[in-house]
């Protein structure tokens, strides 16, 4: 019985300890991105944005994935959610509009990028 009960509290405490929060999916996502690897970062922004979907820095991480595989519908989509949740992050913001009107320039739509 002790043996059980041993069990059980190391795998809730070895789960409680890899279980990860939005913020630090996103900065795996980040660092996976800045190794070029960015189906990788994508996946671990979709599962931050999983944890959190209010999360505004989680698609915008995942909009500059996309952008870089040249996903460019998607990474609008991503760059916009990440302006409707308003990051508390100026910089966030500001790569919001810039990456999404770099998006649109791709996609031929000269007047989205001028106004982004």
């Amino acid at each position: 019985m002790k043996r059980g009960i041993l069990l059980l509290i190391t795998l809730f405490f070895g789960l409680t300890l890899i279980a990860q929060t939005a913020e630090e999916l996103t900065k795996t996502g980040v660092a996976k991105w800045s190794n070029e690897d960015f189906n990788g970062s994508i996946k671990d922004f979709t599962k931050a944005i999983a944890l959190n979907p209010n999360y505004a820095d989680a698609y915008w991480g995942r909009g500059i994935a996309k952008f870089n595989l040249q996903d460019f519908n998607n990474a609008i989509a991503d760059f916009t959610k990440a302006i409707e949740l308003k990051s508390d992050n100026a910089l966030v913001m500001l790569l919001s509009y810039l990456y999404r009107g770099e998006s649109k320039h791709a996609l031929k739509d000269y007047q989205g990028a001028i106004n982004d």
